[in-house]
């Protein structure tokens, strides 16, 4: 309790001190956000298609409390060969604390001295350096660690899709079909519902254990087959060997 006491009777005496230096404190640390430039940076890379290996997006972060203009992105490979791998159109103008994720243009291939060049994005060493203008920033390598979690076991996405249009196992037959001029795909669901864009009468089967048949029947019942230019209908196989075509209109 005495020492209680006497801290509170220096606290007393002292708080013009104490403030003042608490002040400095917030002063110096505040001053220290705004000088200099600390750009993070993570990227992805794309490799196959119809190009080499290459830089599919950035994802850019201002991580100092002062805004900045960036005007270019260059990688170096191996501490030895620069390229520029993002120049936007105009400068991008990153506020305190802004994150932006930017796609840069795409290309088929690398020249080196004349030569064509392929280089190692995933696996070789590469820096990212920051054009500001009036200077080069080398950015920090943000990658988000994942070794506090390596006792986990990891589940990875699966995108199935049918034309752009994700699916799975729920989905029996998928009719497509044109309606006015416009391409549209139906869903019908093992428990007999009808979905997606369907969005007409009925949104039911009426039973669960229907089959393609049930569906023309369905079509030609409600004057369907003469209201859509065209349409066939797929039965979904299973993930290993796709759809197959149950039927489709007969145009005469």
């Amino acid at each position: 309790m005495e020492i209680f006491d006497a801290l509170l009777q220096w606290l007393n005496i002292n708080w013009r001190a104490v403030i003042a230096t608490i002040s400095l404190i917030l002063s110096g640390y505040f001053a220290y956000q705004k000088i200099g430039n600390k750009i993070g940076l993570t990227y992805q890379v794309t490799i196959g298609g119809y190009s080499d290996e290459q830089i599919s997006n950035l994802v850019i972060s201002n991580r100092k409390d002062k805004t900045i203009s960036i005007w270019s992105i260059y990688a170096v490979l191996e501490n030895d060969i620069k390229f520029e791998v993002y120049k936007p159109v105009a400068p991008l103008i990153l506020k305190s604390g802004e994150s932006v994720s930017v796609s840069p243009e795409k290309y088929s291939y690398l020249h080196l001295d004349g030569d064509r060049f392929l280089p190692k994005f995933l696996f070789g060493r590469i820096d990212f350096y920051a054009n500001l203008g009036n200077k080069m920033v080398k950015c920090i390598d943000e990658k988000i660690s994942d070794k506090r979690n390596s006792l986990y076991r990891v589940a990875t996405k699966s995108k199935v899709s049918l034309d752009g249009h994700l699916y799975n196992e729920n989905v029996r037959f998928v009719l497509i079909y044109f309606f006015e001029g416009e391409k549209q795909f139906a869903f019908f669901e093992t428990n007999g519902f009808i979905g997606h864009e369907w969005g007409k009468t009925p949104n039911h089967m009426g039973v669960d254990n229907y089959d393609a048949n049930s569906i023309k029947v369905m079509l030609e019942h409600y004057g369907y087959d003469q209201m859509f230019s065209n349409y066939v209908c797929l039965e979904n196989c299973g993930p290993k060997d796709g759809f197959k075509v149950v039927f489709r209109k007969r145009n005469t």
